[in-house]
């Protein structure tokens, strides 16, 4: 009888007499193997979770509302800045178009939050407006 290279699978010629035996053991080496992979995989995950958790930063996109929303980010940030992707003439200025908020100033156009940000109804009245209606936003919030 013949094995795979890779696994050691049983290869029966014509001439080999087949026994039960042999394909219990490589049932076994089977299950064996495809154990091992699954607990690699779940180490690997939870490795690349714990990287993403230490990050110091998270990354996003909203749509502007009429209404105000929450961004939960899963921790409270310690700056935020959001550029709006706008077609339209509402913005007049570059300066419109990007802001930086930092959790020790006072904002009319943002709230911190311990999990993350909410955002004002839209309104023309806070400056910079973060949340004007079928407006696109991104965002990139520190830690």
């Amino acid at each position: 009888m013949n094995y795979t290279e890779k696994y050691h699978l049983p290869q029966w010629e014509e001439q080999d007499r087949v026994v039960r035996t042999d394909f219990n053991r490589m049932c076994v080496d089977i299950e064996n193997n495809l154990a091992a992979v699954q607990s690699e995989a779940k180490t690997a995950k939870t490795t690349a979770e714990a990287a993403l958790a230490h990050k110091n930063y998270t990354a996003g996109v909203y749509q502007g509302s009429k209404e105000s929303q929450i961004i939960e980010l899963g921790f409270r940030p310690r700056a935020i800045l959001i550029h709006c992707f706008h077609s339209g003439s509402k913005p007049s200025s570059i300066s419109e178009l990007c802001s930086l908020h930092l959790d020790t100033w006072v904002h009319a156009s943002l709230t911190f939050t311990d999990t993350g940000f909410i955002l004002p109804a839209d309104s023309m009245k806070g400056y910079p407006n973060v949340n004007w209606e079928n407006y696109h936003y991104i965002y990139i919030a520190f830690r």
